[in-house]
């Protein structure tokens, strides 16, 4: 099998895109300065120091250490959130990522099919398990999950599965 990169999902570019930038937005509605000057950083930790109970808080900061390519500090942060909030399907696709990205691929699967658990209809969570079955060589559970997420509508499961074949 060719080992290829694995591809970025455009539309989870996009949650991670949008989630990062509500972070300010809700500090700001919680009564706080106008927080435009602090860094990500910044502005999570006084998320979490106001409520140091906050699932997305430690989802977000969770989304910056691992899109700096900080796994291990991700992985800390989205198990943290699923403490919090043990329904919490985005921080299992999440953490599914981070593993995936680590070569981990059992527990991202173990992810991934939690999140899916918790919601079916969410077609990243068949996306990452498509692709990581892929790395582990089980091609027939990977063409499945990659076909819910085609039929849940992900714009990349269609290009994964055609390139299936060749991993």
């Amino acid at each position: 099998m060719k080992e290829k990169e694995p591809n970025k999902s455009s539309a989870l570019v996009k949650a991670r895109t949008t989630a990062l930038q509500s972070v300010p937005s809700r500090l700001i509605k919680r009564g706080l300065e106008d927080l435009s000057t602090l860094s990500l950083e910044e502005t999570v930790k006084r998320l979490l120091d106001t409520d140091p109970n906050d699932a997305e808080g430690y989802f977000y900061r969770g989304l910056a250490f691992h899109q700096n390519g900080d796994y291990d500090r991700a992985i800390a942060d989205y198990s943290r959130a699923l403490q919090i909030d043990p329904n919490f399907a985005k921080a299992y696709i999440d953490r599914g990522l981070a593993y995936y990205n680590r070569g981990d691929y059992d527990r991202a699967i173990a992810d991934f099919n939690q999140a899916v658990r918790i919601n079916p209809s969410h077609a990243a969570g068949h996306l990452g398990l498509g692709v990581s079955y892929g790395r582990k060589g089980n091609i027939v559970q990977a063409r499945v999950a990659l076909m819910l997420a085609r039929e849940l509508g992900h714009p990349d499961a269609q290009t994964l599965l055609d390139e299936l074949p060749e991993w």
